[in-house]
């Protein structure tokens, strides 16, 4: 399952716009003041919407339909400060009204059974696509896109017409959906769900609303999304991807792992509950490990006092694993975690490395066998017994 990085609607609609497909037109607001000055731009009538990364914000009233700007302060007034799926609504989309003739379901999707982007189309918009394709799954068409153009079939009016579009309608329907296509390619999404999308009364088709995800693996490509990408996340996942690492919090865990590589880490995961250990989190520090990154990542860890131990695992290929222990060292020096630690460095200068170890007094592992760490660590916070036995039982 590929990492997401979820964009506001205001953010996805943007892209939209960029690539020639028809949003509604409004803007973000802050206050009841702002709302109301946007909706007497927008003509005087206005949707607001709060800008929270969850569904269900028409039955949780958070999507309001207002006739006045007095009636836009109103509305943004209630709805900024209250808390949704675990969210503060701290911003608000005020947006144009449509005249609505029909509703339609139209996205670009990560397929993981196809290993690729798949477009989903349905007449039946605006409500949930899943409850749809149980009910009734002939009303829902899926057609692969291209992987790398993003382009659709040619025969894809007919399957819209087939699948419920009005006809006359599909040409329209092709053209927004090949856009929405290449868009999907370009943008390396994992989704792009227009719903509803609108048919107007004028015969236009317009994106009401709009979610977007962002491969985390792409975000680099797309450092316009580096914002919203860091903006789930607590300060110290975000100073670990500063330095080009991830950190992974685990739930009522208490042992800490560092490592430079993210399947080392997961293996670690299961020695760790094998030797009776769980863990807290694991640190993959990434590729290209040098001292100050490796003084970076061990600061994170090391000052997080609700640990009751943690080990380092490093291996040294093209990584000078004395400049990393120096690192270590340094970090060590200025945090002073009050808990047991382990570390295992294998690969270039690695005697220099564990020397360097042993003058601050952290114990060190040399052998290849990660277990062998793990069992030491083990010793150390829950007694030998258990975590030398539940080791061996492991391998």
């Amino acid at each position: 399952m590929k990492a997401a990085v979820r964009l506001s609607e205001a953010a996805g609609k943007a892209i939209l716009d960029g690539h020639g497909l028809r949003i509604p037109g409004g803007q973000v607001a802050r206050s009841p003041e702002e709302a109301s000055a946007i909706t007497v731009s927008c003509g005087g009538t206005s949707v607001i919407k709060a800008m929270v990364p969850a569904g269900g914000r028409g039955k949780a009233g958070l999507v309001k339909l207002v006739n006045s700007p007095s009636e836009a302060f109103a509305a943004a007034r209630d709805i900024l400060g209250r808390s949704h799926a675990g969210c503060c609504v701290t911003e608000l989309l005020v947006e144009r009204q449509l005249a609505v003739a029909a509703e339609f379901y139209l996205s670009i999707v990560l397929d993981p059974w196809q290993e690729g982007l798949v477009m989903m189309f349905s007449p039946e918009g605006g409500v949930d696509i899943e409850t749809v394709a149980r009910s009734a799954p002939e009303r829902v068409l899926r057609v692969p896109v291209h992987p790398e153009r993003g382009l659709l079939p040619r025969s894809l009016p007919d399957l819209l017409e087939r699948s419920g579009a009005p006809h006359g309608l599909a040409t329209k329907l092709t053209q927004f959906a090949r856009k929405l296509a290449a868009l999907g390619a370009a943008e390396d999404l994992l989704l792009a769900e227009v719903n509803p999308l609108v048919l107007t009364v004028a015969g236009g088709l317009v994106a009401a609303d709009c979610k977007m995800e962002v491969d985390d693996a792409a975000v680099y490509r797309h450092p316009e999304h580096r914002a919203e990408a860091d903006a789930s996340l607590g300060p110290d996942e975000r100073q670990v991807r500063s330095l080009g690492g991830t950190l992974v919090s685990l739930e009522s865990g208490d042992i800490g792992i560092i490592c430079n590589g993210a399947g080392m880490g997961m293996a670690m995961l299961d020695m760790f509950r094998a030797a009776g250990l769980k863990a807290a989190n694991f640190l993959d520090t990434g590729g290209g490990l040098t001292q100050d990154r490796a003084h970076g990542v061990c600061s994170v860890m090391f000052r997080n006092r609700g640990l009751r131990g943690a080990l380092v695992n490093i291996w040294g290929g093209f990584t000078r694993l004395d400049e990393v222990a120096r690192g270590i060292a340094q970090a060590f020096r200025e945090e002073a975690p009050p808990y047991p630690l382990v570390v295992k460095l294998i690969g270039l200068n690695q005697g220099a490395a564990v020397a360097l170890m042993s003058e601050i007094g952290v114990q060190t592992v040399q052998e290849v066998e990660t277990e062998k760490a793990v069992a030491l660590l083990a010793s150390i916070v829950t007694g030998p017994k258990s975590g030398i036995e539940g080791l061996r039982a492991s391998v």
